[in-house]
């Protein structure tokens, strides 16, 4: 069985990109990423003010954990992160790092 997640970039500001994961086809809740360039750090928000992340990865440090989100599951954000990370040695933020498999 195929899967797409779809992950829209909403905007950039001061080197960090911010995008929507969208996750109501699999029952699970929408939430927020923002990826930091030059912090690497990718942070997980539940509401698009993006003032208070639920958890913040530091992607420089081998031990970081990918964390957790409520209501998404592990596989999903998993696949999210992953798709993320690979932004991180971008140059530019693309406008869609959609999963699909």
């Amino acid at each position: 069985m195929a899967i797409c997640i779809i992950i829209k970039k909403i905007f950039e500001s001061n080197g960090i990109g911010y995008y929507k994961a969208f996750l109501k086809e699999f029952n699970q809740p929408d939430f927020y990423l923002g990826i930091d360039k030059k912090l690497r750090t990718i942070s997980y928000y539940i509401t698009d003010d993006f003032s208070d992340p639920t958890y913040i990865v530091e992607c420089n440090n081998p031990y970081a954990l990918i964390g957790e989100v409520p209501g998404v599951s592990t596989n999903l954000l998993g696949k999210i992160f992953m798709k993320a990370f690979k932004v991180l040695n971008f140059d530019d933020f693309p406008e869609d790092i959609s999963h699909q498999a």
